[in-house]
């Protein structure tokens, strides 16, 4: 008896206790929050970005692996994005845009792509470039003209590429 009042008093005690450092630290789901890298109080607005995807030509170019690109700013980059637009794409010499609404990323530096094999074997697929246009028109490209495999591994590095 006496360790469930033990118990029950302790229970009382941290439900009467002041919120924590970390508990103040969450923002108000109402109001816009301050990116890292940003001054505070300057939410940035959401842009549309274009992704265009050259896949390159010729026999085996193209993959039915999954595809994912992460974009790197001036002063952040994305998590990886998933490139899926309800088609097949990434097919031999095809060209494929997928829209994104992002926050701000000013400008491009680079772009990582990661292709995922969506079977037990390696997948592999030859990229050309990657074109980032926002809504303004602004333009950035990206050339790869190389092969990104699997492997053994369900999937690949990240590949890089830096704005020409």
């Amino acid at each position: 008896m006496k360790l469930s009042a033990f118990l029950f008093s302790c229970l009382l005690a941290t439900a009467a206790s002041p919120a924590s450092a970390h508990d103040a630290a969450v923002p108000d789901p109402g109001l816009p929050v301050s990116e890292a890298g940003s001054r505070p109080g300057t939410a940035r607005l959401p842009v549309r970005y274009t992704v265009e995807v050259l896949t390159g030509k010729g026999p085996e170019a193209g993959t039915d692996g999954t595809v994912y690109l992460q974009l790197h700013g001036t002063h952040r980059s994305t998590g990886f994005l998933l490139l899926d637009n309800g088609k097949k794409p990434f097919g031999a010499g095809q060209s494929d845009s997928f829209d994104f609404e992002l926050t701000d990323l000013e400008n491009f530096e680079g772009v990582s792509v990661k292709l995922c094999s969506r079977t037990w074997w390696s997948s592999d697929w030859y990229l050309d470039k990657v074109t980032i246009t926002n809504q303004l028109g602004s333009q950035w490209v990206f050339p790869y003209y190389r092969r990104l495999g699997t492997e053994s591994k369900k999937c690949s590095e990240p590949a890089r590429a830096d704005v020409a």
